[in-house]
């Protein structure tokens, strides 16, 4: 797993497709807008139809797409550094449930979250930017903190924060874009998942569904029990912290590649706290789905 990262970091920042207008100063700072070309990547499993709306700090719209039969739908967004962090939200829609690949697809009843901390963090996924059940945990996070303290360092910290709770190894040596980044979306019980870092990422979200399927729940329900201990600043389902790591690692076994990590912190998310400025307040971006 020490490979992960670095291997994320390097394919996102080659495949990053990026136009400066008005200037060549690229940094989170800037006031010259940056179109960025890249894929929103909706996953419980892959997310098919869902309504996709980005919004600024501000909590104005950007940028409203559908993802495709696979989750996916690709995007040109423009931005200068006061949009950040965005918040992303899916709604509605139908999702393959890896537990169980014969039944017929779940209407996704709710929104399912993610956030773009900068501009720096959405170019080292090239573009490719994931919306699971990790990135609206993260979300919800982040929106439980006071208003000045929502800023792109509490962003960036709170996408960091869930991995180390739940998947401490999805965020080692490359911290928030691992969990920003796409996984591969699978979308029947014959998706080809590589052993690569959006393969490894499918299989914790396979995990998830699986753990879902023990409570006899449904992955986007186990979601919403997730985000509202976050939101109710309890301590994290103790089953998915414990099950995680080798319900994911069967499923890649299942797959034909070997899964290792560390098993997750659990207890309750600590809220990020600023230390440098209040940076932009951020919007919602709704809140989490029903079941």
């Amino acid at each position: 797993m020490k490979m992960f990262n670095s291997k994320l970091l390097v394919a996102g920042l080659l495949s990053a497709s990026v136009m400066v207008g008005c200037g060549s100063d690229k940094s989170a700072d800037s006031d010259s807008p940056v179109v960025t070309n890249g894929n929103l990547t909706a996953a419980l499993g892959a997310l098919s139809n869902a309504n996709c709306v980005v919004k600024n700090a501000a909590g104005d719209t950007k940028l409203t797409v559908e993802t495709l039969a696979d989750g996916t739908v690709p995007f040109d967004i423009e931005t200068v550094g006061s949009d950040f962090p965005l918040i992303i939200s899916c709604t509605g829609g139908s999702y393959f449930d890896e537990a169980n690949p014969t039944d017929p697809l779940i209407s996704n009843t709710g929104t399912i979250r993610s956030i773009v901390p900068d501009l720096a963090t959405l170019i080292s996924v090239g573009g490719n930017v994931a919306v699971t059940t990790f990135t609206d945990l993260a979300v919800e996070l982040y929106n439980s903190l006071p208003a000045g303290d929502k800023t792109i360092e509490t962003a960036l910290e709170s996408l960091e924060e869930i991995g180390r709770i739940l998947a401490p190894s999805l965020v080692e040596n490359g911290g928030a874009a691992n969990l920003l980044a796409a996984p591969t979306p699978v979308t029947a019980g014959d998706t080809v998942v590589p052993n690569t870092p959006s393969g490894i990422y499918a299989a914790y979200l396979a995990g998830l569904a699986e753990i879902a399927d023990d409570k006899a729940i449904t992955p986007q329900a186990l979601g919403v029990l997730l985000a509202g201990q976050i939101a109710n600043g309890t301590a994290i389902d103790a089953d998915t912290v414990s099950n995680l790591i080798a319900k994911a690692a069967a499923f890649a076994t299942g797959k034909g590649f070997t899964l290792t990590g560390d098993t997750g912190a659990g207890g309750i998310a600590v809220k990020p706290t600023p230390t440098t400025g209040t940076g932009g307040t951020g919007g919602t971006g709704g809140t989490g789905g029903g079941n």
